[in-house]
């Protein structure tokens, strides 16, 4: 008796086949929507004294979502399971599911990925004569730098550490912002990549 008392638009292509309960069912009825949206990795990973995580490469940086586009439209990115992992010392791989925020509605194809957690051993370098950038001179001034270059001493990744350059570290000093007069010696401002530390 129910199923001519459905009304929906043409368009829609709905056909009722059946009523079995209950009897009042409330229906959404949206666009359907596709995108491609990045993973975003949920993890606690700690490793033993003497090593890191250096890196976090993925299968694949994003997946494919698919559903109401009142949802869909609304999310950023995708996140997995979240991994757990302690007293790590060696790298590993590990298949992550994809989490859907609205489970049976939401779609996400894959619907996992492989990860690999790179783990390094923590090693220490000192990367010699990188220059020193003075900025922010006023233009009636002239300045220069004595010695014009440093030595950086630093720590990480094995890899990361193996493959620094001079080029890769920034060593600088504002005038405007830090210059006193008759002060002679500065602590230099140094800029380090991602994961790199300097320590002297």
């Amino acid at each position: 008796d129910y199923i001519n008392k459905f009304q929906f638009p043409q368009d829609l292509g709905i056909k009722v086949v059946d009523v079995i309960s209950p009897k009042r069912l409330n229906l959404d009825v949206d666009k359907y929507f596709e995108t491609s949206l990045p993973v975003n990795v949920v993890s606690t990973i700690r490793t033993i004294p003497g090593y890191l995580l250096s890196d976090i490469q993925l299968q694949q940086d994003s997946v494919i979502v698919s559903g109401p586009k009142s949802i869909v439209s609304e999310m950023t990115e995708v996140a997995t399971d979240t991994i757990k992992k302690y007293d790590v010392r060696f790298p590993f791989e590990q298949y992550v599911k994809l989490v859907s925020p609205e489970s049976g509605v939401i779609k996400i194809e894959p619907q996992s990925i492989k990860i690999n957690f790179i783990i390094e051993q923590i090693v220490e370098r000192t990367i010699y004569n990188i220059p020193i950038r003075i900025t922010n001179v006023p233009e009636n001034i002239s300045a220069e730098a004595t010695p014009a270059s440093i030595s950086v001493r630093v720590k990480g990744g094995e890899s990361i550490i193996s493959k620094l350059t001079q080029d890769d570290i920034r060593v600088s000093f504002s005038f405007i912002d830090h210059f006193e007069s008759g002060k002679m010696k500065y602590p230099m401002e140094i800029e380090t990549p991602s994961k790199v530390t300097w320590i002297d």
